[in-house]
C-alpha cells in the first residue's frame, strides 16, 4: 500500500508539531502498553500454539487555544519473532507513526471541528467501522473528519480517507482507492439514554468490481429495564446485489439482584453469496469489528468478512454481564453458528471474559473461548470459503473441543 500524498501530509503535520511544541499552553503525554499472552487449540491432530505479543504507544497531545494536535509512536510485536532480531546485534525494526493529527475547534462555522492527519475512528456500535482494538497494531486512517454538532442534538460526521495512493504505478486517480462518508446521531428526545444513527459510505477501491456503498441505520434505546440495540444495512456496486447485515440485540437489566448486570439475547445476520447468480450478494466487513460481535474464537468461517464472496452468518447469543468481587467483571457468552446460506452448522462457542482495573492506570483482562463444530463439516460439506480446520472425512466426535485463551495486562498513562 502506497499512500503518498497523505504521507507527506502526515510528515508535515509531524513537523508542525514540533516546532509548535514549546509554545503549547496544555501538554499531556500519553502511553499505553499492552503484554498479552495467546494459546489455542484449532487442529485435527490436537496440537496447541502459544505466543506472546507486546503493543507500546508512546506520544502527547497538546493544545493552543481551539487547535489540539496529538502524536503516537507505536511499535507491535511478538516476542521472539525473527523480524525483532531478540538476542543479537542487528539492527531492530523501528516503530512507526500510529497517530499524528491536528484538529481545530469552531472551524469556519461554531460548533464545527475539523480533524486531519492520521487518527483512530470508531463509528456507532463499531460493526462497519472500528479501531480495531483488539488486534495488535489497531487501525487508523489517513485524511480528515469534518464533524458538526447542531442544537446539542444531532453529531453530523463527514470523512474522506485515502486507502491505497498509487501514484507511484498510474498517473491517474482512478486508480485509487478511497473511503468517504457521512454520518449522523442523534438522541431520541422522549427517551433516557437513547439514540438513532443514519449513515453513508462509499468504498471506491481501484477495481471497480470492489467497489461499493454501504447505507445503514442504527437505533440504541432504553426502555426502563430493558435495552434495545439493532442495526441495519445494504451493500450496492457494481457487481453486488442483494448484500445486507441485521443485528438486533435485547438486554435486560434486573434490580436488586446481587452481581448480575445485565442478560442480553441476539441475532445477527450477515448475507452469503449465491455462487448460482452471476452477482455477489455478501456483506464485507472489511473495516468493521469481529471479535466484538462474534466471538473470540477465530473458526475462519464465520469470521471472513473481508470481501463479498463468503457464505455469511447467522447467529444466535445470550449474555451475561456479572459484577464480582474486588471489581471485577465477568462475561459469559454463548454462540450459535449457521451460515447465512445454504443453512450450514459451523458450531457453537461459549467464551468466559473476565476484566479488572487493578488500579488507575493497569488493567487485567483473561479470556477462555471453547468451541465445537459441527460434524457436517468434518464431512466436507461446506459453501465457497475454503480452509476450515476440519475439511475432510474424519469424525468430529472424536476430537476434543477447540480452545482459545488470552491474558492480557495493560497500562495506560494519560
Amino acid at each position: 500500500m502506497n499512500n503518498k500524498p497523505i504521507k507527506v501530509l502526515t510528515t508535515y503535520i509531524f513537523i508542525l508539531v514540533l516546532i509548535n511544541f514549546p509554545r503549547a499552553d496544555d501538554v499531556k503525554w500519553i502511553g499505553n502498553l499492552r503484554y498479552r499472552v495467546l494459546q489455542d487449540k484449532n487442529s485435527a491432530e490436537g496440537a496447541t500454539s502459544s505466543l506472546s505479543e507486546m503493543r507500546s504507544r508512546f506520544g502527547f497531545s497538546m493544545g493552543f487555544g481551539k487547535t489540539s494536535s496529538s502524536f503516537i509512536l507505536q511499535e507491535s510485536m511478538v516476542i521472539g519473532e525473527e523480524s525483532n532480531y531478540s538476542g543479537v546485534t542487528s539492527r531492530p525494526p523501528s516503530p512507526f507513526l500510529y497517530e499524528v493529527s491536528f484538529k481545530i475547534q469552531d472551524f469556519l462555522l461554531e460548533n464545527v471541528s475539523c480533524q486531519f492527519g492520521r487518527f483512530e475512528l470508531a463509528l456507532g456500535n463499531q460493526r462497519i467501522i472500528s479501531k480495531n482494538n483488539w488486534n495488535s497494531t489497531g487501525r487508523t486512517f489517513e485524511g480528515f473528519l469534518i464533524s458538526e454538532n447542531l442544537f446539542d442534538k444531532f453529531d453530523f460526521k463527514t470523512f474522506s480517507f485515502g486507502i491505497n495512493e498509487k501514484i507511484n504505478d498510474y498517473h491517474d486517480d482512478r486508480k485509487d482507492s478511497w473511503l468517504n462518508g457521512v454520518y449522523l446521531t442523534s438522541e431520541i428526545t422522549p427517551l433516557d439514554k437513547s439514540s438513532y444513527e443514519l449513515y453513508f459510505i462509499d468504498f471506491t477501491n481501484s477495481e471497480d468490481i470492489d467497489s461499493y456503498t454501504t447505507v445503514g441505520a442504527r437505533i440504541d434505546a432504553n426502555l426502563s429495564l430493558f435495552d434495545l440495540e439493532g442495526e441495519y444495512a445494504i451493500q450496492t456496486g457494481e457487481n453486488i446485489s442483494s448484500s445486507n447485515l441485521l443485528s438486533l440485540n435485547l438486554g435486560f437489566q434486573p434490580k436488586n439482584i446481587p452481581y448480575l448486570n445485565n442478560i442480553t439475547f441476539g441475532f445477527d445476520y450477515v448475507s452469503g453469496d449465491d455462487s448460482s447468480t452471476n452477482s455477489l450478494e455478501g456483506f464485507s466487513k472489511f473495516f468493521g469489528a469481529r471479535h466484538k460481535f462474534h466471538g473470540f474464537y477465530d473458526y475462519g468461517l464465520h469470521k471472513s468478512f473481508m470481501n463479498h464472496s463468503h457464505d455469511g452468518l447467522r447467529e444466535l447469543n445470550a449474555k451475561i454481564y456479572l459484577n464480582l468481587l474486588f471489581k471485577s467483571k465477568l462475561l459469559i457468552a454463548v454462540h450459535n453458528f449457521k451460515s447465512g446460506i445454504n443453512d450450514i452448522n459451523y458450531g457453537n462457542e461459549i467464551d468466559f471474559i473476565v476484566k479488572r482495573n487493578i488500579s488507575d492506570h493497569l488493567s487485567f483482562e483473561s479470556g477462555l473461548a471453547l468451541y465445537k463444530p459441527s460434524a457436517s463439516l468434518a464431512a466436507g460439506s461446506g459453501g465457497t470459503e475454503t480452509g476450515f480446520p476440519f475439511a475432510g472425512s474424519e469424525s468430529i466426535e472424536d476430537k476434543d473441543l477447540l480452545y482459545f485463551s488470552y491474558l492480557a495486562l495493560t497500562a495506560n498513562f494519560k
